[in-house]
């Protein structure tokens, strides 16, 4: 599937292969090197690849997709993944770069409309006695990146799931401080074409 959208869009592609999901990337920039991390405690691989612009200036991409659901051992595992990736890049001193995907985690100051919520995520939530897990977004931010929609976008909803109800944001792009300057613009992009791509809308930034 990745190969054939890539052919047709005129595209670099990269597949990580974990043991629980798979990630890629594409891009129509030239991919300089690209690497899969994979610990066999977590099964969902983190994908690194280096693109350069036309300008010749390079930088990283890190794509992930973390675990699902909204109970506290699921957000538990959700900082042990993202522990491992962030430790990962901090050892590879990356420069600019950004951390983006569906991250699948609430960040603190966000409202999600859970009246708008299927059934399922408002029994989890009730669970929890109405509580939503902030600490796994915290743990990017503690680390100095910042969340590119929310630095455009101080009081936007920026909910990306699900298109037909969005009702929760789901899904970053955090940049790197040596990066978080050059933000231009980041928004949802929530248009009418997108509705049959997938049930996330698409999140948009630009440097």
């Amino acid at each position: 599937v990745i190969d054939n959208l890539a052919n047709s869009l005129g595209m670099k592609s990269v597949v990580a292969t974990g043991r629980k999901s798979s990630i890629a990337i594409l891009t129509r920039l030239p991919i300089k090197s690209w690497n899969c991390f994979d610990p066999p405690y977590i099964g969902r691989p983190l994908l690194e690849a280096t693109v350069e612009t036309p300008s010749g200036h390079s930088f990283t991409l890190f794509g992930l997709h973390l675990q699902c659901h909204f109970f506290k051992h699921n957000e538990k595992q959700r900082v042990r993944e993202l522990t491992s990736y962030l430790n990962y890049i901090s050892e590879h001193n990356c420069d600019e770069h950004v951390i983006l995907g569906d991250f699948n985690a609430v960040a603190e100051g966000d409202s999600p409309l859970v009246y708008r919520m299927p059934l399922k995520e408002k029994l989890m939530l009730q669970w929890e006695n109405q509580h939503l897990y902030h600490d796994a977004i915290s743990v990017v931010q503690e680390k100095g990146y910042v969340d590119c929609f929310r630095l455009v976008n101080p009081t936007a909803s920026g909910f990306t799931l699900p298109v037909h109800a969005p009702n929760i944001r789901l899904d970053y792009i955090f940049a790197s401080i040596t990066l978080a300057n050059n933000v231009q613009k980041c928004r949802v992009h929530n248009t009418e074409s997108t509705l049959a791509a997938s049930d996330h809308f698409p999140l948009y930034a630009a440097f």
